[in-house]
């Protein structure tokens, strides 16, 4: 109560500072797909869960693992669904055969529809490239990422786009049970977190976002280097990864693994997601506050409430 009396004498001035302590600087800002249309207006990327670029006829591996979302399947790539396994959502290839696709068990659950000559998958896949060497090449904050941390989004360099951007290298080492805690507090819906990545990287431990959807967060692995997701689904059943995989120019395999996110890329290689891994759509819901955030916006509502009834000619 004793808060709440000082808020209420804070004034405009003092409330507005009590209220917004740690906004971040508000500009033109776009989502990752408002970018991503900002380059081809018809980009389609968002309809998927999974978009694998297919070059060379390369294949997809979906083995043992229950897939919760669209897969996309571009150039003359296959995919192999083995299992059993589940997938709760469509499959759409660029290319017109039949044959690029083939389902070995009679126990597997899924698709809900396979289409063929989807021509526009192509084409996001071309958007996405862009999108990532676009990003790639601005300037971030320099972030090394070793063990559980906490990171701070708005702490990265903002762009034009409302992006904010981090160049992490090849200074990334997370392990099974580490957690990696990013905090999108003051960030609005339309902004994203970007880390910039240009070494093989396995992604272990799991990711913890605040204040931030799946959508808002992208991983983006860039010169043709690998990206391996393995968050030890066995020994940590509970932990999972979140945020957009972006590697169009890279391999990506998903083992043992729980991610609530999109996988975009792949190069030309294979891509294997197996072994007791449950990959989801992220969800877009608006992100919860923390408790505390909560609170001190319920308390400066009352605050304000309370200044406006003083304010009343008596």
């Amino acid at each position: 109560m004793v808060f709440l009396k000082v808020l209420g004498r804070l004034g405009r001035a003092g409330l507005s500072a009590a209220l917004f302590p740690m906004c971040v600087p508000q500009m033109a800002s776009a989502t990752f797909f408002s970018q991503l249309q900002g380059i081809n207006a018809s980009d389609n990327s968002s309809n998927y869960n999974i978009l694998f670029s297919g070059t060379s006829s390369h294949t997809m591996q979906v083995t043992n693992v229950a897939v919760n979302g669209n897969i996309g399947v571009a150039g003359t790539g296959n995919l192999s669904f083995s299992g059993p396994g589940t997938i709760n959502g469509s499959i759409s290839f660029a290319a017109s055969s039949i044959g690029q696709y083939a389902s070995t068990n009679v126990a597997n659950i899924g698709p809900s529809s396979v289409s063929y000559g989807v021509s526009n998958l192509s084409v996001d896949l071309t958007d996405l490239t862009s999108l990532s060497a676009t990003l790639a090449g601005r300037s971030g904050t320099t972030l090394s990422i070793n063990g559980t941390q906490t990171v701070a989004a708005n702490t990265g360099a903002l762009d034009s786009s409302g992006n904010f951007l981090f160049n992490v290298g090849s200074n990334f080492s997370e392990s099974n049970g580490q957690v990696l805690t990013i905090n999108g507090t003051g960030l609005s819906s339309n902004q994203t977190v970007v880390f910039n990545l240009n070494a093989n990287t396995t992604l272990g431990g799991s990711v913890t976002l605040i204040n931030l959807n799946s959508d808002q967060v992208v991983f983006n692995v860039t010169g043709g280097k690998s990206v391996t997701l393995s968050t030890n689904t066995s020994g940590y059943p509970s932990v999972e990864w979140q945020g957009i995989i972006l590697d169009t120019g890279g391999a990506i395999s998903v083992s043992n693994s729980n991610f609530a996110g999109r996988l975009y890329g792949g190069g030309a290689n294979d891509m294997p997601i197996v072994t007791n891994s449950n990959l989801s759509a992220p969800s877009v819901m608006s992100a919860t506050p923390e408790p505390s955030s909560a609170l001190l916006v319920v308390a400066g509502m009352f605050a304000a409430s309370r200044w406006r009834q003083r304010a009343k000619p008596i």
